[in-house]
């Protein structure tokens, strides 16, 4: 359509020239002396028209003439950058792919022989990804530091290179170096949300738990993770108050932590442990977290009391046990506390209420320590061996039961004669005198020599040991206990 318009448009002024030329026919007369040209109006017109369109058509001709290098400098650089970009390319899929070897080749003639600090750049960092991934580490980290000193220039190049380095390093388990990679970049206010994971995952490395904490709350608040946070809160809260110097610190620490994050039950729990000598500090702690979620540790640790405070956490059980009537770890705590406080019926009523909903060798242990308190040894020995069989994964046997007869031939200890052919006679084999027999004494009286030929006495069998007892013979007075052993 252009083309079109471009057309009409110039034969509607070819035919407007020709019709102001017929109209104004006249004569041009250029005086140059000596000379003196005269020629029509119409002929100096179109002179000087086709004069234009060749001077211009000659200083085009002479400026594309004059641009051929720079063209030439233009097509060179353009193979280049597709050469470069098929060898980035087939590197990535080389390491995609697992061939490291060759995409590491790859990248390294890629740095090599381009002029682009961006490819160079991309290039290294690809090289040291193919490296560690063989466990090179020399040569990634060789490649790293080369990455870093061409980006230095420009920001954008230089964040790419100080994120890679630290991921690598942090894989490599040099948290340290990563850090001082990216403290640089974390100084200039970036506030990438890839950097302030790695970030995250330094501290946690390191581990710094207060910064640990601070980084996942930002996470946590922007939404910026796509992962949930709640965990890695959880976890640097509770370390951060073990981990703490003295009782300051951790009071220090504790307030401030948020409402939300003192109840996780890891943080809850942390707290019991460090604070425990403060008893009403550890209540309401685990009163507070058990509110929002009746977590079986939490209920573990909040059973863990002395006498006076098992009243209090009693009565705060059992509004527990209003909203939930069928817990079983509820239940287990509430007779683990009754047991604290002597409160023998309610004990029993809340551990078999508790077995009912979940057979736990726990709430076995704690019903046979109450029947052995109520002196009733049987009940009390049958939950133990419940509770045993429960933990070492045993089936617990009937007592009153035979066990059945051994298998012994397999057995190493089975004497060599049972395999014997019972038609063939056994020789019998040439015993050895004892070594007493050996050393005898050079001469026996006649006492002595009839004494040894004559059979012992009735009394004299009565006033021998017991094998295994006292010299002296028997006596009608009961044994004194041994070592280790009461009176029964």
């Amino acid at each position: 359509m252009r083309t079109w318009v471009w057309t009409l448009l110039l034969l509607g002024i070819a035919v407007a020239l020709a019709v102001f030329a017929r109209e104004h026919a006249g004569n041009m007369v250029i005086v140059a002396p000596p000379y003196r040209i005269e020629t029509s109006l119409a002929f100096a017109v179109t002179t000087l028209v086709v004069l234009f369109f060749v001077i211009y058509a000659l200083l085009r001709l002479a400026g594309w003439t004059l641009g051929v290098g720079a063209r030439m400098r233009a097509w060179r650089e353009q193979r280049e950058l597709v050469r470069e970009h098929e060898r980035l390319e087939l590197g990535w899929v080389n390491l995609l792919q697992g061939h490291y070897v060759k995409a590491e080749q790859g990248f390294d003639q890629v740095a090599a022989v381009t002029r682009a600090t961006e490819r160079r750049v991309l290039a290294r960092l690809s090289s040291a990804r193919a490296a560690h991934a063989m466990k090179q580490y020399a040569r990634a980290d060789a490649a790293l530091a080369a990455a870093n000193t061409a980006a230095k220039d420009q920001p954008t190049l230089a964040l790419a290179a100080a994120c890679t380095s630290a991921d690598i390093l942090l894989a490599q388990g040099r948290p340290a170096e990563a850090l001082a990679v990216l403290e640089p970049v974390r100084q200039g206010g970036a506030r990438h949300v890839h950097v302030q994971r790695l970030l995250l995952r330094i501290y946690l490395a390191l581990p710094d738990w207060s910064e640990a904490l601070r980084l996942a709350r930002g996470l946590a608040r922007h939404q910026a993770a796509d992962m949930d946070l709640g965990p890695t809160i959880e976890l640097a809260a509770a370390s951060g108050l073990r981990t703490a110097s003295d009782e300051a610190a951790r009071r220090t620490f504790w307030k401030s932590l948020k409402a939300s994050e003192r109840t996780m039950p890891e943080v809850a729990l942390a707290a019991a442990d460090v604070f425990a000598d403060d008893a009403p500090m550890v209540r309401k702690v685990l009163q507070e977290a058990l509110d929002r979620q009746l977590d079986a540790r939490l209920l573990t640790a909040y059973s863990q009391c002395s006498v006076d405070e098992a009243r209090i956490r009693l009565e705060r059980a059992e509004g527990w046990l209003k909203q939930h009537p069928q817990h079983a770890e509820l239940l287990r705590v509430l007779g683990s506390l009754c047991l604290r406080r002597q409160l023998w019926g309610p004990a029993t009523t809340y551990l078999q209420r508790s077995l009912q909903f979940r057979d736990d060798p726990r709430t076995h242990a704690l019903l046979g320590s109450l029947y052995d308190r109520l002196d009733q040894p049987e009940a009390a020995t049958r939950h133990w061996r419940l509770a045993t069989a429960a933990v070492v994964g045993l089936t617990v046997l009937d007592r009153d039961g035979a066990l059945p007869a051994a298998d012994t031939l397999g057995d190493p200890a089975r004497l060599s004669a049972e395999t014997f052919d019972l038609d063939e006679p056994v020789e019998p084999e040439a015993v050895a005198p004892p070594p007493a027999a050996i050393a005898a004494p050079e001469a026996l009286d006649d006492y002595e020599v009839g004494a040894a030929d004559a059979p012992p006495r009735l009394g004299d069998l009565e006033d021998a040991p017991l094998p295994g007892g006292p010299a002296g013979g028997m006596t009608d007075e009961p044994d004194a206990p041994g070592p280790g052993q009461g009176a029964r």
